[in-house]
């Protein structure tokens, strides 16, 4: 039996997010993909996501989304995202990374409000 675990290298995390499909009737499954992705370090798994989110918006919108609002509630991870996206619209400007890093931007100051009120 073969298993996605038995062959857990970081060079082929671009190609695990690309697994991930809208058209799935098993949830679970693709859950269980998120999951694992997020077991590796989260430099590697944020620089892979990033790498193949143009491709990913096109095949699995809303696993992308998905994946996007989970690295945004976590803060270390939020804050890894935010440097790497801001880097990859340096080195190869995307619509979708300017996007995804105005969300991150949007969602810090929203933090930023409700912590100030409390």
């Amino acid at each position: 039996m073969f298993s996605i675990t038995s062959t857990e290298k970081p060079e082929n995390l671009s190609a695990y997010h690309l697994v991930l499909d809208d058209q799935c009737q098993q949830p679970e499954v693709m859950f269980s993909l998120i999951h694992f992705l997020e077991s590796f370090d989260i430099e590697e798994q944020i620089a892979a996501f990033i790498k193949v989110v143009p491709q990913l918006m096109i095949d699995a919108p809303e696993w992308t989304r998905i994946i996007h609002y989970r690295i945004l509630n976590d803060d270390s991870a939020c804050q890894v995202y935010q440097k790497f996206l801001h880097s990859a619209n340096l080195n190869t400007p995307h619509f979708l990374y300017h996007l995804l890093e105005e969300s991150i931007v949007n969602k810090l100051q929203i933090k930023e409000s409700l912590s100030s009120i409390t």
